[in-house]
């Protein structure tokens, strides 16, 4: 029997700060973001993304299809040609809600995720969606870290602070 593989949320800050370009990601937190995108590919690591397309629409706003020149770019790329792969990426159907301030309908049971940043809610509710564990990667963005104690209490889901010393001084 095979082993339910884990889940792979990916913030769209991971892809800018492996690109090195208008990011204010330091050059360590950039080779870290770097290594996880190369080890995903080289891992053949499983991904998670919505469905509607929420999360590849916004990767495109930041990368180019060319693939080129940054490792974000190419991970985009190699995200696009492998995107029906049910085997390295998994395109789950997430349900949105009628809130403002609660876009996805699995959020909404999670009462501290009050002030949790709309734009990053897309990757929590992939992640919690996911039937197994997932991993959500952060480099720069302070939401992560400013509600980690809510996302800890929540089964199955853990955050990776590929660059926590940016969260040192909050």
């Amino acid at each position: 029997m095979k082993t339910p593989m884990e889940g792979n949320a990916i913030d769209t800050n991971v892809l800018i700060s492996a690109n090195g370009v208008d990011t204010h990601a330091s050059f360590k937190c950039q080779l870290r973001c770097i290594e996880l995108l190369e080890q995903i590919i080289s891992n053949k690591k499983l991904i998670l993304l919505d469905a509607e397309g929420d999360i590849f629409e916004e990767y495109q706003n930041y990368c180019d299809f060319s693939g080129k020149p940054g490792v974000g770019d190419f991970f985009f790329k190699w995200l696009h040609d492998h995107i029906a792969n049910d085997e390295l990426v998994r395109n789950l159907v997430v349900l949105k809600s009628n809130q403002e301030d609660i876009i996805y309908n699995v959020l909404k049971k999670i009462a501290c995720l009050s002030g949790f940043d709309s734009s990053d809610q897309k990757f929590l509710a992939v992640a919690m969606t996911y039937e197994h564990n997932a991993v959500i990667h952060n480099a720069t963005d302070s939401d992560w870290y400013n509600h980690r104690d809510c996302i800890a209490g929540i089964e199955g889901v853990a955050v990776n602070q590929l660059c926590p010393s940016l969260f040192q001084n909050q």
